[in-house]
């Protein structure tokens, strides 16, 4: 939560001066960093740091591509986009909540 956060803030202040697709792709290099930094953790420290620093990259992506994908979508299709796409963000963010009750 504390990297997605960021992550958002971040997209803010890059947006302007890099523009969308190119903090898109910034964020998906800092969330495959962040993924290699929890898959080579040796210590819980380590874990929560590249949990931070992916959290950084998907709040980049996250904040960024469905705005993106309001801009470019034909008017025909996107509120359907759009709304698919928060709905399945929020579909994961639930699942991913109660799948880990069932692992405790």
């Amino acid at each position: 939560m504390i990297g997605c956060f960021a992550g958002c803030l971040l997209t803010a202040v890059f947006n302007g001066r890099w523009g969308r697709k190119t903090v898109a792709h910034l964020g998906s290099l800092v969330l495959s960093l962040g993924a290699a930094v929890q898959a080579s953790s040796f210590q819980v420290s380590q874990l929560i740091v590249g949990r931070i620093v992916a959290g950084v990259g998907l709040g980049l992506i996250v904040s960024n591509v469905i705005v993106w994908q309001a801009e470019v979508t034909p008017s025909k299709i996107r509120g359907l986009a759009v709304a698919s796409a928060l709905s399945f963000l929020i579909l994961g963010q639930v699942s991913q909540r109660s799948g880990r009750l069932l692992w405790e």
